[in-house]
Parts: structure tokens; C-alpha cells; sequence
């Protein structure tokens, strides 16, 4: 019987061309999608960090026995490209919102933390990144459930309304929170919140709570 040869079998042109067509529209999408989940991932873990910069500053204050303050400035366009900065300070002589003092609240310069360094210190620095800034995502003030319901929930409820909308809290050695816009008395507030949101087309919030009787930090969630 005649031999059959075996014919060795290769990728043609057409193949190679149709493969790699399609690794291409899979890396587009899988590029698309990480584009998509970014912006989240940014809201959540800026989100994080300001949880975690707010219970710092209670337990500073608790372990040190010196007022610590976490400013918020909603409006700071920061030298990541990003708008807001939140600057936790250790107050050691207790005076920082005494309109006499100098420096003190009303006139910190949040893009130079460090002048206030011969009266205290500035224990960290919060950038907001690109995309994620102070509000609320497009949704309504929520009310919030017991026990924060005396709480009146905004994206930031202690921030002036005027100006560069600042605002501060106040930790005492006792962990007890004060509110505060500018230097002088303190606001009579149940609480605080302080709420994040991601770019124009992503709706929902990550919110903080601080409760003024026992600066108790919460986080909340929605989108």
C-alpha cells in the first residue's frame, strides 16, 4: 500500500490575524472595565483613610491628653490635582480656636500646615485624589437612623458655608467631639458627618459620622 505523508500543520495567516483580533477586543474590555472600577476603588479607600484619620486623632487626644483636630478644607485644590485637604493636628496649648492666638484656625494656610509646627504639631496630611471630593454623589441628605438621629447629615455639616467652606473637630483628652468653622465658640451640635463622592456620573457616597458626646467614628455607605 502506498504511503500516506504526514503533512505538518501550522497556524495560517488568517488564523494568527483572527487570534490576535481577539486578544485585543478582550484587553479593551478588560481595560474599560478597570477604568470603570477606579473611580470606586478611589472613593472607597480615600473613604478609608479618612475613617481611619478621624479614629487617629480620638485616640491621640485619649493617649496624649492634648486636644487633636482634624481641619477639612472642601474647596483646597491640592498638589495632586485633586480638590480638599484634611490636616489632623495635635493642639498642645489648647488654644488653636482662640481668636487671640496666632497662628490659629481662621487663618491656617492649608497649603503650608507646617506654620503652625511651633505651637503644635501636624501629625498627617490628607490629599483628596483626582475625581473624589467633598458631597454627596447627587443624592439627597439622608437621615440617619438611632442612635445618630439627632445628627443633621450634610457632606460636611460642621464647614462654613462662606469662604473656603472649612471646618474642624475637635477631640478633647476626654474623647469628646467639638465643631467648629472657624476660631471662636464651637457650634452646639449633636454630631458631624463628613461625606465623599466620586466623578459626576458615579452616584452614592461613603460618609463619616462623629458623635459629639463620645467622638465615636462610624462609616456609612451608599452606591
Amino acid at each position: 500500500m502506498p504511503s500516506r505523508e504526514r503533512r505538518a500543520h501550522g497556524f495560517t495567516l488568517l488564523e494568527v490575524v483572527v487570534t490576535v483580533a481577539i486578544v485585543g477586543i478582550l484587553a479593551a474590555l478588560a481595560a474599560i472595565g478597570m477604568q470603570r472600577f477606579k473611580p470606586r476603588a478611589n472613593l472607597s479607600s480615600s473613604a478609608a483613610q479618612l475613617t481611619a484619620l478621624f479614629n487617629a486623632a480620638r485616640q491621640n487626644s485619649l493617649a496624649t491628653g492634648h486636644d487633636t483636630v482634624v481641619m477639612v478644607f472642601p474647596q483646597f485644590q491640592n498638589p495632586t490635582g485633586g480638590t480638599g485637604r484634611v490636616v489632623l493636628y495635635e493642639d498642645g496649648n489648647y488654644n488653636f480656636f482662640s481668636t487671640t492666638a496666632s497662628p490659629n484656625f481662621s487663618a491656617f494656610d492649608p497649603a503650608d500646615p507646617t506654620t503652625v509646627a511651633a505651637r503644635g504639631e501636624v501629625l498627617e496630611t490628607l490629599d483628596l485624589p483626582l475625581n473624589v471630593t467633598v458631597g454627596l454623589g447627587g443624592i439627597a441628605a439622608p437621615t440617619l437612623a438611632a442612635p445618630y438621629n439627632l445628627i443633621a447629615a450634610a457632606a460636611c455639616s460642621f464647614c462654613a458655608s462662606g469662604g473656603d467652606g472649612r471646618g474642624a473637630v475637635v477631640f478633647d483628652p476626654r474623647g469628646r467631639a467639638h465643631f467648629y468653622t472657624a476660631s471662636g465658640a464651637s457650634l452646639a451640635l449633636w454630631g458631624g458627618t463628613v461625606a465623599l463622592q466620586g466623578p459626576a456620573d458615579m452616584t452614592g457616597y461613603r460618609m463619616v459620622i462623629v458623635t459629639s458626646a463620645t467622638g465615636s467614628v462610624r462609616a456609612i455607605n451608599n452606591g
